[in-house]
């Protein structure tokens, strides 16, 4: 019966099709006309389309890169010495040189990073007894040559907007114990919005009942921008950082440091306008 019936249609379709041809000679070649306009509008659509996922997939990194940080409160300041790159999960100063040694990073060459650090801290009266607590970060490249030296972009000291050429010697500890190149160090402060303990009291009070059933905790997130506008070289890649905090009383759950891309020129357009 289904055969009979597509046969049935399939005649009917070419008799009308006849019959139109007839009464209207140029009815065929305006069809014809339709469906080529029809093929090259859709290969013309497919192949835009192939295009930009091309040149999205070429161009466009990834744009944010996270590495957790983990602090070593043994020391009399609180630090985490990390490896940028995923494949070398370290995290303090319990290896030699020769396993910090890296020539690739996870970060993309000639890109522009924004840099900043997420804390989860407890929400307790003696976070906030503390006081300023200051956040520093320091970026290594881990050359071949030991013996390299270069100049350093320090936010601390560059309030004039000058850059400041040193020897890596008269600046930093760990250039000089391991060799590390210094690229870029910076430090923000932190200090934790004031709450009278009265008001504090009364929050609870009345929040009491999410707090008892574990809906909310006593705890509080920080994201703190600490390096802005951060160049990656490919000839001196980014390998170590060293995340310090001031003061051992300041207590952290977990941290974490993310790379935020800057996308620029064309992969602006692709990423924001398509």
């Amino acid at each position: 019966v289904t055969l009979k019936l597509i046969e049935f249609l399939s005649n009917k379709s070419c008799l009308i099709c006849c019959q139109c041809m007839k009464r209207f000679p140029g009815c065929f070649w305006i069809i014809v006309r339709i469906m080529i306009m029809a093929f090259f509008g859709c290969l013309s659509v497919g192949l835009a389309l192939f295009s930009y996922i091309f040149l999205y997939w070429l161009l466009i990194p990834a744009l944010h890169y996270e590495r957790p940080i983990y602090f070593d409160y043994t020391e009399s300041v609180p630090q985490s010495i990390l490896h940028i790159d995923q494949e070398h999960e370290w995290y303090l100063l319990s290896l030699p040189f020769e396993s910090a040694k890296q020539y690739q990073s996870s970060l993309k060459p000639n890109e522009i990073y924004d840099i900043s650090i997420n804390l989860h801290i407890p929400e307790k009266q003696s976070m906030h007894d503390i006081g300023n607590v200051m956040l520093k970060l320091s970026l290594y490249s881990c050359p071949v040559n030991e013996d390299d030296e270069g100049t350093v972009n320090d936010d601390t000291d560059n309030k004039k907007g000058k850059n400041i050429t040193r020897r890596y010697s008269n600046t930093d500890q760990l250039s000089q114990e391991y060799g590390w190149k210094l690229l870029r160090k910076s430090s923000r402060p932190i200090l934790l919005k004031y709450e009278s303990s009265l008001i504090r009291t009364i929050k609870k009070i009345v929040c009491i009942i999410p707090y008892c059933l574990g809906l909310w905790n006593e705890d509080k997130y920080l994201s703190i921008p600490i390096i802005s506008g951060f160049h990656e070289k490919f000839d001196h890649p980014t390998c170590i950082a060293n995340i310090q905090l001031s003061s051992d009383k300041f207590n952290v759950y977990d941290a974490s440091i993310y790379f935020d891309i800057q996308l620029q020129g064309i992969k602006y357009l692709l990423y924001h306008w398509w």
